[in-house]
C-alpha cells in the first residue's frame, strides 16, 4: 500500500526507490552494516514487471484507447507505462498469444467437426464502414451453423471495390477460400 512506502522513506531516509512503469522497487541500506534489502512491488514475466504487461492487456482487451486509458492513470498520479510502451507489448507479447490461443480453439473445434463426421453448413458474413465512410480493410467471418462457432476469418482489403460488391463478390470468393481452406484443416488435424 502507499501509506507503507511513505512511511519507509519517512523513517529510513538512505531507502533509495526505482519505478519503472507500474513496478515499484525499494533498495533499503543499513548504515551500520552496509546491508542492502531489496523488495519490489510485483513479480516479473521473464524480465518485465507482471503489472506492466497485464495494465497493457487489460487497455486492450478493454477496447480502451492506449492514450486515454494511460492519460487517466497520469491525471490519477497512478505510476505506469508509456504508450510506446503499450504498443511494444501489444505486438510483442499479447497479439501473439491471442493468435495461438485462436489457433488451438480453431484446431479443436475443426477436430470435434471432423469427428463428428456430420457436413458442415458454413454461413458468413462480412463487415465495413457504412457507405461515405473510407475503411481500407473489412472482415469476413465464418460461422458453422449447427455448432454455432466461428471457425474462420479474414481481413479483406476493401479499397476499390464497390460496396455493395463486397457483399456478394467477396462473399462467394471467401466463401469459397474458407471452404477449402477448412477442409484441408479438418483433413490435416490430428
Amino acid at each position: 500500500p502507499p501509506f507503507i512506502i511513505f512511511f519507509m522513506y519517512a523513517l529510513f531516509p538512505s531507502n533509495k526507490g526505482y519505478k519503472g512503469g507500474s513496478l515499484l522497487r525499494i533498495i533499503q541500506s543499513c548504515t551500520n552494516c552496509d546491508k542492502n534489502r531489496t523488495w519490489e512491488s510485483q513479480p516479473y514475466i521473464g524480465n518485465i514487471p507482471a503489472g506492466n504487461i497485464l495494465t497493457s492487456a487489460a487497455i486492450l482487451y478493454s477496447g480502451a484507447l492506449p492514450a486515454t486509458a494511460l492519460k487517466m492513470f497520469n491525471i490519477l498520479n497512478v505510476a505506469t507505462i508509456s504508450q510506446r510502451t503499450f504498443f511494444r507489448h501489444q505486438t510483442q507479447y499479447i497479439q501473439p498469444s491471442v493468435d495461438i490461443a485462436w489457433k488451438r480453439s480453431q484446431e479443436l473445434i475443426l477436430k470435434s467437426l471432423k469427428d463428428k463426421g456430420d457436413p458442415l453448413i458454413l454461413a458468413g458474413d462480412g463487415r465495413s464502414d457504412s457507405p461515405g465512410h473510407s475503411a481500407k480493410y473489412g472482415s469476413y467471418s465464418v460461422l458453422e451453423l449447427t455448432c454455432n462457432k466461428i471457425i474462420d476469418f479474414k481481413l479483406v482489403q476493401v479499397s476499390t471495390i464497390i460496396i455493395s460488391m463486397i457483399f456478394t463478390t467477396v462473399h462467394c470468393r471467401v466463401m469459397r477460400l474458407a471452404a477449402v481452406t477448412i477442409w484441408k484443416k479438418v483433413f490435416s488435424v490430428f
